[in-house]
């Protein structure tokens, strides 16, 4: 049958058949991409005391939507994200965006404190290594004769 085709029709067959070839590529692709979700090498160095501390703070959100008497599916909705994702922030997960942490904060009155965490003034190390800095140039200035 491909044999008794005429050129034109056989080349619509190729033009076709090329088509498909790359859509079933791309689907492929996508599935792979899909299967193997891509971990951020920052998230599987985290140091435990981090680990720890977004546990806690999970745990804090977790008590406080139940103190509220809010089910999971409400506060989803409210941060305009999955169940799946609620209950990953619940458990202190580091993959969950930090806009869905915050939103969570602002919704039970606790936002502003999420701009105090790196306030420059309770950097205490940030102050001693100043100071430590400060110590140092003046041991080093000369002693300045007195007229």
């Amino acid at each position: 049958m491909l044999m008794s085709a005429t050129p034109k029709a056989f080349r619509k067959f190729y033009i076709l058949l090329m088509i498909c070839s790359n859509i079933i590529e791309q689907i492929t692709l996508f599935a792979k991409l899909c299967d193997m979700p891509q971990v951020a090498s920052a998230l599987e160095t985290l140091p435990p005391a981090a680990t720890a501390a977004l546990r806690k703070l999970g745990a804090d959100l977790a008590t406080a939507r139940k103190r509220r008497k809010q089910p999971l599916r409400a506060w989803a909705t409210r941060l305009d994200i999955s169940v799946p994702t609620l209950m990953k922030m619940e458990k202190g997960d580091a993959a969950v965006s930090i806009g869905v942490y915050a939103t969570a904060l602002w919704i039970i009155g606790r936002h502003e404190a999420l701009a105090l965490v790196a306030d420059p003034k309770e950097d205490v190390a940030a102050l001693e290594n100043e100071i430590s800095a400060a110590a140092q140039r003046h041991r080093r200035s000369p002693a300045k004769p007195k007229d």
